[in-house]
C-alpha cells in the first residue's frame, strides 16, 4: 500500500469510527438506570429471587412458543409480551412489576441483544453443554461471541459469573458485557469498510472508491446494524472479505492448482456466515457461480471447477455444521422460530403483495432512493462489462434483492445485500463521467452527493443524542421527585421495558393498565390513574381531556426532530406526562 492510499484509508477509519463508536454506549445497564427504579444493591437483593423466577417463566414460555406447542393463533395474539399481561385499567399485579423491573437492571432497548447474552450463558463448555438453546442466530455467533467476553473478561474489562444474580447486583458489569460486544459488531463493520476500499481502489479512482464506500458505511441501515449486538454486522465483514478475495484471485491466473484452496477459503468465509445468520445461506451459491464461470474463461478453458465446487462444498458444510451440530435434535425448535417470525412480523414467508411495501419503506429511509439512478447506471455498466466479477457482483446483487423482497424481507438482510452493490455504485460514478448529456453527467453524482450530506446530517443528529442523558432517564427522576409514593400511574398497555417506558420506583406506586386503543377505554373518570406517561414510539390515542401535560422531555431540537421526520431518518424520542385535572 502506497503512502497516499494508507492515509486515506486511515482518514475514512477515523471518520467511520467517529459515527460508529459513540452509538455503543446508548441504552446500557449500569448504576444510573438501576438506582432510579431500586433504592441501592440491598433492596434489589430482597427483590433477586421473585425477578428470577419471573425470568425463568418467562423463557419457558418463550421456549415452549419456539418449540410449536402454542397454538399459532395464539402466538400472533399474545406475541411477546404474554408474559405481562393485565386487563385494561386493573393495577398491575406485584410479579408482573417484578418480571417487567428486572428488564432495567440487565435488559437493552432491543430485547434480541438480552437474548443473546442469555442463550451464551446457557453454554457452558466445562458441563459439556454447547447448545445456546435459542435459534433466533447461528452457533457461530454465539461462540465468537463467547470468546470475545471469555478473552474480555480475562483482561479485566467486566466481572465473568455464570449467575444471572450477580449481574442483578452489579448492573453496570452487565452494561459493559454489551459494551465489548457491540463494539465487535461496530469493528466488523468498519473493517468490511476498509476492506470494499481495498477492493475498489485497484479498478477506480480515490474518489469513486470513497463514495462506494462511504454510500454502504452511512446508510443509517448499515449505520444502525454497527452499533449493535446482532450478526448483522459480522455478516456485511464476510460478504465484504469474499468480495475481496475474489477480486485478489480474479487478477492471477486460473487453474486446477489453485482451484481447491480458493474453494477452501471462500467456502470459509461463506460457510462462516451463514453458520452466525441462516439468511446468509443466499450467497451459497456465489462462489460456485465464479467457479464455474472461471474455469470456462476464454479458449483454453482450464477447469478446475469441480475440485474447487468439491472442496468449497466440504468448507462450507464444514464450517457450518461443526458450529451448529446441536440443530440435529433441536430442528423443531429453529422451525418454531421461523414460525414465529412468520406470524408476528411476516419475515420468511412468500408474499408478492407485500413486497413494493418493503421495497419502499426501505430504500425510503434518509432518501436512499437519490441514489438509486446512479445504482442502476452502475449496475447496467456492470453487465456489459468484461470484467466477470462485477457481472457476477450485479447479478447476484439483484438475485439477493429479488429474495429480501419477496421472502426475508428483513431490512438487516436487505442490507447485507447492498454489500454487493457497492462496486456498482463506483461505476456509475465513473460511467457518469463520460454521458452526454450535461443534466446526467453533473445530475447524477449531484443527487449521490447529496442523499450523503443530508445522510451525514442525519447522523450527526444521531451523535448529538449520545451527548445528553435519555428523555426517559428525565422523566423517572422527576416522577421520583414530585410524585408521591402510592400514587397511581398509567403504564400504556400494560407492559412496559426500558425502550419505551421511564425507569422510576415502579414498587413504591399503583401502576395501572391503559389501553393504547380509544375502543379500548372507559369513560369513568374514577378508573383513569393519577398520571400518564406516554412516549413517541408507543402513541396513546387522543389523551382524555380531563388531563393537563405536566411536562416534555425531548431527545432532539426542533430543527434535528424535523429535519430526521422529513427525510424518514430515527426520530429522538419524546416522554410526557400528563396529570389527572380534578373538578
Amino acid at each position: 500500500m502506497n503512502k497516499s492510499r494508507s492515509w486515506v484509508v486511515c482518514g475514512l477509519f477515523l471518520f467511520l469510527a467517529v459515527l460508529y463508536l459513540p452509538g455503543v454506549w446508548k441504552g446500557l445497564p449500569g448504576r444510573e438506570r438501576a438506582d432510579l427504579v431500586f433504592s441501592g444493591p440491598g433492596e434489589i437483593a430482597r427483590y433477586q429471587g421473585g425477578m428470577l423466577q419471573a425470568r425463568q417463566r418467562y423463557y419457558e414460555k418463550l421456549h415452549r412458543a419456539i418449540r410449536g406447542e402454542e397454538p399459532e393463533e395464539k402466538l400472533q395474539e399474545r406475541g411477546h409480551f404474554q408474559h405481562l399481561q393485565s386487563r385494561p385499567f386493573q393495577e398491575l399485579p406485584a410479579d408482573v412489576v417484578l418480571d417487567a423491573a428486572r428488564g432495567y437492571l440487565i435488559g437493552m432497548r432491543n430485547s434480541d441483544e438480552q437474548r443473546v447474552l442469555s442463550a451464551l450463558s446457557r453454554i457452558r463448555p466445562r458441563e459439556g453443554q454447547l447448545d445456546p438453546q435459542d435459534p433466533i442466530y447461528g452457533g457461530f455467533y454465539y461462540y465468537l461471541s463467547g470468546l470475545i467476553l471469555g478473552a474480555s473478561g480475562l483482561l479485566g474489562l467486566f466481572q465473568l459469573s455464570p449467575e444471572v444474580g450477580f449481574y442483578l447486583l452489579h448492573p453496570d458489569q452487565a452494561g459493559r458485557m454489551y459494551l465489548v460486544l457491540r463494539t465487535g459488531s461496530a469493528f466488523f463493520s468498519l473493517l468490511a469498510f476498509v476492506l470494499l476500499f481495498q477492493f475498489l481502489r485497484k479498478h477506480f479512482g480515490p474518489a469513486a472508491s470513497t463514495l462506494a464506500c462511504l454510500w454502504l458505511a452511512i446508510n443509517p441501515w448499515t449505520l444502525s446494524i454497527g452499533q449493535i449486538i446482532k450478526p448483522h454486522a459480522f455478516s456485511i465483514f464476510c460478504v465484504a472479505l469474499g468480495v475481496w478475495y475474489l477480486g485478489k484471485i480474479d487478477a492471477q491466473p486460473w487453474g486446477r492448482r489453485g482451484a481447491a484452496p480458493r474453494g477452501a477459503v471462500l467456502g470459509a468465509i461463506f460457510g462462516s456466515a451463514a453458520a452466525a445468520l441462516y439468511p446468509n445461506g443466499v450467497f451459497f451459491l456465489l462462489p460456485l457461480i465464479y467457479f464455474w464461470r472461471k474455469s470456462r474463461e476464454g479458449a483454453t478453458r482450464t477447469g478446475g471447477f469441480g475440485r474447487a465446487a468439491l472442496v468449497y462444498l466440504a468448507t462450507y458444510g464444514g464450517c457450518f455444521w461443526i458450529c451448529n451440530f446441536y440443530l440435529l435434535w433441536s430442528w423443531p425448535e429453529l422451525m418454531g422460530r421461523a414460525r414465529e417470525n412468520r406470524f408476528l412480523f411476516s419475515y420468511g414467508a412468500w408474499s408478492l403483495s407485500m413486497a413494493p411495501e418493503f421495497l419502499w419503506s426501505y430504500f425510503s429511509a434518509g432518501w436512499l432512493f437519490l441514489t438509486a439512478p446512479l445504482l442502476g447506471l452502475g449496475g447496467w455498466r456492470a453487465l456489459r462489462s468484461e470484467g466477470e466479477l462485477f457481472r457476477l457482483s450485479a447479478g447476484y446483487g439483484f438475485f439477493v434483492l429479488l429474495i429480501s423482497l419477496f421472502y426475508l424481507r428483513h431490512p438487516s438482510a436487505c442490507t447485507i445485500g447492498l454489500t454487493l452493490w457497492v462496486p456498482q455504485i463506483a461505476l456509475g460514478f465513473q460511467e457518469s463521467r463520460s454521458i452526454k448529456s450535461k443534466i446526467l453527467r453533473r445530475g447524477l453524482p449531484a443527487a449521490l452527493l447529496l442523499w450523503m450530506l443530508l445522510s451525514a446530517a442525519g447522523a450527526l443528529c444521531m451523535l448529538s443524542r449520545q451527548t445528553q442523558q435519555p428523555p426517559l432517564y428525565r422523566a423517572g427522576r422527576w416522577i421520583n421527585e414530585k410524585a408521591p409514593p402510592g400514587t397511581s400511574i398509567g403504564v400504556p398497555n400494560g407492559w412496559f421495558l426500558p425502550a419505551y417506558y421511564p425507569p422510576f420506583r415502579f414498587l413504591d406506586y399503583r401502576l395501572v393498565h391503559v389501553p393504547l386503543e380509544k375502543k379500548n377505554r372507559s369513560k369513568d373518570f374514577g378508573l383513569w390513574p393519577e398520571y400518564l406517561v406516554t412516549y413517541s414510539g408507543v402513541p396513546l390515542e387522543d389523551i382524555p381531556p380531563f388531563y393537563n401535560k405536566i411536562q416534555d422531555w425531548r431527545e432532539d431540537s426542533s430543527a434535528c426532530s424535523q429535519f430526521c421526520r422529513f427525510f424518514k431518518l430515527p426520530v429522538g424520542e419524546i416522554v410526557s406526562i400528563y396529570r389527572k385535572a380534578h373538578p
